[in-house]
This record gives C-alpha cells, structure tokens and sequence, in this order.
C-alpha cells in the first residue's frame, strides 16, 4: 500500500477518508544541515520522509509535509546550515499539532532526524497534550533502532557516517555524493568539549577511526529492519491509544 500524502489530496478526498476512519497523522522533522562531504544538507530531512512512508504505508493514515527546519547549533557555521531559535521551533510543533486535532486527527506520529530537536519536540508535543490532549509520539529513529545499527554497523557510527550514509543511500541513493566522501572529514565526539562550529562536518561517536559502508544491498536490508522494528514499535502505542478512547 502506497503511502498517502496530505499535500496531494483535495479536501474532499481528505474528508472521505478521515470519514471512514483515517485517525493517523505522521510528520518527518529534520533540519537543514552539514553532512560531511558526502551527504546532502537535509538529509535529516529525508531519512525521516522515509520511515515515516513506510510507516503510513503499513499502518494507515496520511504523512504531512516534511517540516525542513529544526534546531542546528554546532554545524551552523558551515554553508547552508540553517536554524530556528528551540522556542520559535517548539512552538511551531505545538501549534501544529494542536491544529492538526483540531482538523480530526486523533494520533500523531513526529519521526524525527535530527538530535538538536529532540528536546524541544518533546517540550512542544507535551504541552500540545497538556493544552489539547493531542496524543502524540515523538521517535528518534537512530536512537530507537541503536540495536538494528549496532549488528549492521558496529564501527563508524556517527553523524554524517555509517548509519546516516546507508539510511540515506536506502531512501534517496540519487542524492549520495559518494565521489566527495573524505575519510579524513570527521572529529571524534569527546565529553566535555563543545566546539561552535565543529571542525569537521562529520562527527564520530567512538574513538576509533570511522569505516562508511557503501554497499547499497546491505543498507536497503539495514534500512527494512529499521523501519520495521519503528512500525511495531508505533503500532503498539496507537493500539493502546485505541483502547484508552
């Protein structure tokens, strides 16, 4: 089942379908930043599209347009990285969602892409339930797939590198700029020091030295598994969601 998406339908199709049941909304949040090299500028944008796809795909309901802007702080200084203040961001995420079950929508699904938001998603959806009762469910899908990420890519994990590159190549594999990959483009991550902009535009979450894996096969079957263990996970909350109406 294709996904739908609310931008490419009428009002009157919109209607019919949330006459006969259609509850379920799910949003992509990402941000427009550096990503190495080798990777396009919103690609928290577009791993986030993906999963959330697959998601509506399995699990009904329509996918809204993919919010582009987020909050970007260490990579801000290099070109084309863009940011929201966390408080015009957090609001736009209520007021969404408050407008959103305003309109009949009971559920909603924030896949988010990128780490800067993740508090002030929170803070916006929590007080989206607190203002609206908006039932809403915000997913960070490196975090909530860490085990998938771990059997697939046990070395080089990082922002810009080996999770990201095969999320990215699975969904957007035309947009990959594997010619500029530069194995040297990365900074190791170390508590306790904060750089403002990082030195590199890639960001190595261990110590040891990254490996970017650009088998094509091995990340369409990482991002599958990915986005399945995201679907279950979700379809379980609606479920019970469900049974609290």
């Amino acid at each position: 089942m294709r996904a739908l998406r609310l931008c490419e339908l009428s009002w009157v199709e919109l209607k019919k379908l949330m006459d006969g049941g259609l509850d379920t909304i799910f949003i992509p949040v990402g941000t427009v930043e550096a990503h190495g090299k080798h990777l396009p500028l919103g690609t928290d944008c577009y791993i986030p599209e993906g999963i959330a796809e697959y998601m509506c795909s399995r699990l009904g309901g329509v996918v809204a347009p993919t919010i582009h802007y987020g909050v970007t702080r260490s990579l801000v200084g290099y070109p084309g990285s863009l940011t929201l203040t966390p408080g015009t961001f957090k609001s736009l995420i209520k007021e969404l969602l408050i407008s959103m079950k305003g309109k009949g929508f009971r559920f909603a699904v924030l896949v988010n892409g990128h780490g800067g938001n993740t508090e002030f998603l929170r803070e916006g959806a929590r007080e989206a339930y607190s203002e609206a009762e908006v039932k809403s469910v915000v997913v960070d899908w490196w975090v909530a797939a860490r085990e998938v990420i771990e059997r697939y890519y046990p070395t080089g994990q990082g922002h810009a590198l080996a999770e990201e590159t095969a999320a990215l190549m699975a969904v957007r594999s035309d947009l990959l700029k594997k010619e500029l990959y530069d194995e040297d483009e990365y900074v190791c991550y170390q508590d306790g020091f904060w750089a403002y902009p990082l030195p590199a535009s890639a960001l190595a979450y261990r110590k040891e030295r990254p490996v970017v894996d650009f088998n094509a096969n091995k990340a369409e079957s990482f991002m599958r598994e990915v986005c399945e263990v995201l679907t279950a996970e979700v379809k379980n909350v609606v479920e019970r969601w469900r049974k609290m109406l």
